[in-house]
């Protein structure tokens, strides 16, 4: 029975793999295989943990985390997750269909700013990270009572040039509630300046980054882990939008 069960689930595997290269070959085309593999184990994972045990509903769980990031359960661009699972339904299927009819509300949205960024190849992105990299190595102001405010500000303003409609589409309560949680991983990493405060949040808008454990973004725990100094991190996003959006 056990061997019955794992020729079943890499069978599943084997089907959502083959479903992702339609469903986002973006993703494949930069991850690989192996990695979208790992990406889709860690995904289904999760699905179980939340309640979901059917393929239908794994296989829409992994559809979204594919779309809004690995960690979009707690991902506060997206309150309508959280407020979905405290309504309680016990039907699984009706979980997630609510979750997914709202992924897709949301992803229709934004559609127009990814066709421009597709037309672009990325390079408003690549421009922002630019900038952060020429920036001064100003020191990191307690991000909390005015000093936060007027850097949240400010950090809404770039944003807004760069990604207008998601930024609209969120809302600023979401947009400066997101914010707040990149400046929080920041202080934990021991970030003392405002460039690198700035890359970690523009990291989570530009590609939903999740920051610890994130497998869709393989290359950002190494450096986050290390502690190594910003300008690796902004080399390594620039070579990740260059790469999803050529």
């Amino acid at each position: 029975m056990d061997r019955l069960a794992a020729a079943r689930s890499r069978g599943f595997e084997d089907r959502m793999i083959e479903h992702l290269r339609r469903f986002c070959p973006r993703h494949i085309a930069v991850l690989g295989d192996d990695q979208v593999r790992i990406a889709l184990a860690d995904g289904m994972a999760r699905a179980r943990r939340s309640g979901f045990t059917s393929e239908r509903s794994i296989r829409y769980y992994v559809e979204m985390m594919f779309m809004l990031g690995s960690g979009f359960e707690a991902d506060r661009l997206f309150p309508w997750v959280g407020e979905i699972f405290a309504e309680g339904l016990n039907d699984q299927n009706l979980r997630i269909d609510r979750l997914y009819a709202r992924a897709w509300a949301y992803l229709r949205q934004i559609l127009p700013e990814l066709h421009d960024l597709q037309a672009e190849r990325g390079a408003r992105l690549v421009g922002e990270l630019d900038r952060i990299r020429r920036e001064p190595d100003r020191a990191l102001a307690h991000a909390t009572g005015l000093a936060g405010a007027d850097l949240q500000d400010r950090i809404l303003r770039g944003l807004q040039a760069v990604l207008p409609r998601k930024l609209a589409t969120v809302g600023e309560v979401s947009a400066r509630a997101a914010i707040e949680r990149a400046l929080d991983f920041a202080a934990r990493l021991g970030v003392g300046t405002e460039r690198g405060a700035l890359v970690l949040v523009d990291i989570h808008f530009m590609m939903n980054g999740c920051f610890e454990g994130d497998m869709l973004l393989p290359w950002l725990s190494p450096i986050l882990g290390a502690r190594a100094p910003i300008d690796p991190l902004i080399t390594a996003a620039v070579e990740h939008v260059q790469a999803f959006w050529r």
